[in-house]
């Protein structure tokens, strides 16, 4: 197994006006601790998955990682 952490990053193609909040799920559960494009994460282990979504897009999510 690989220790230390790992970085995420969410990467959208639509043209945001503003500075987005991006929200990242854990298992499809909201991780409330990362609002940010690029997340360090604990290092992963087992069948875990992450995606993110953009605040007021939260229905377009990303392909889970």
């Amino acid at each position: 197994s690989e220790s230390g952490g790992k970085k995420l990053s969410c990467i959208t193609t639509c043209s945001l006006s503003n500075t987005p909040t991006y929200i990242w799920y854990k298992n499809g559960q909201r991780v409330s601790d990362c609002k940010s494009a690029s997340c360090s994460v604990a290092a992963v282990s087992g069948a875990v998955s992450y995606s993110c979504a953009v605040e007021g897009h939260d229905s377009l999510h990303s392909p889970p990682v």
